[in-house]
């Protein structure tokens, strides 16, 4: 039979799990994605660069987008959870501190990660219309601004990732 306090505590081990497992795998694959296999495409040309990433987005962007989300609402569970009755006191500490900064950033990272969804998407209707002929010259600046915009949002959001995962687990310890 379970009591209250064994039932907290399996809640609170299954938004553990989802939270440090959805975020190592969002984290990781972001970390992965930009500064691994999109750079080590840049360098084999820019046709198998669009190719295979225009693949690869197709199915990174939900699944990234998905895991930073089941983060952050598991996330927000927990904390809530473990200081309900102590609210007003939240920045008083610097763990209430230290997850809110993370708490931040995660979200940015996550917005920023849709935006280079979006981006992705313009970039593939562009492609899509040139498919069967060479590419104009407006057209190639065009794509490769919003190239730059992709590689500037997929950067940033990866070290607002990296920010987030340390100032939360700095939090215990400040």
């Amino acid at each position: 039979m379970f009591t209250k306090g064994c039932e907290l505590n399996n809640e609170m081990i299954l938004l553990r799990i989802l939270h440090i497992g959805f975020g190592v795998f969002w984290s990781g694959s972001a970390i992965l994605m930009t500064f691994v296999i999109e750079p080590r495409l840049r360098t084999l040309g820019p046709e198998l660069h669009r190719q295979v990433m225009g693949h690869l987005g197709q199915v990174t962007g939900p699944i990234l987008g998905t895991s930073g989300l089941i983060t952050i609402l598991s996330g927000i569970a927990m904390s809530l959870r473990l200081r309900w009755g102590n609210l007003d006191s939240w920045f008083d500490t610097g763990w209430g501190w230290a997850i809110t900064i993370g708490f931040v950033v995660s979200v940015i990272a996550l917005v920023a990660g849709i935006m280079t969804g979006g981006v992705a998407k313009q970039i593939g209707v562009i492609n899509a219309t040139i498919r069967d002929r060479a590419p104009t010259t407006e057209e190639l600046d065009q794509m490769g601004k919003m190239a730059r915009q992709l590689q500037n949002l997929a950067r940033a959001a990866t070290f607002l990732i990296i920010v987030g995962v340390g100032t939360m687990a700095a939090a215990r310890f400040v």
